[in-house]
């Protein structure tokens, strides 16, 4: 009796590590394909980059007008939610 309880339990947790490594897979994959609307400019330069609280965060540098701005993006969808210019 108690082995098969042993068992049952075993079993029991393979599922659970299983699933939990099933979800956090997935978190992953959307940043994998991630395509920004709208696409960069070719005269912006990317100086750096952030990912923080479901955001990417974009520092540029626009070389046409030498100005350094940072837009920012959603990793769920792609869509850019708001642009900072720093000078």
């Amino acid at each position: 009796m108690i082995f098969l309880a042993v068992i049952i339990l075993c079993l029991f947790s393979i599922t659970i590590v299983t699933l939990i490594k099933k979800y956090n897979n997935k978190e992953f994959k959307i940043i994998e394909g991630l395509k920004i609307s709208p696409v960069l400019a070719d005269h912006y330069k990317v100086l750096s980059f952030e990912i923080d609280n479901r955001k990417l965060f974009l520092n540029l540098e626009d070389q046409r007008s030498n100005t350094l701005l940072i837009k920012i993006y959603d990793i769920n969808n792609g869509n850019e939610i708001g642009e900072i210019t720093l000078n």
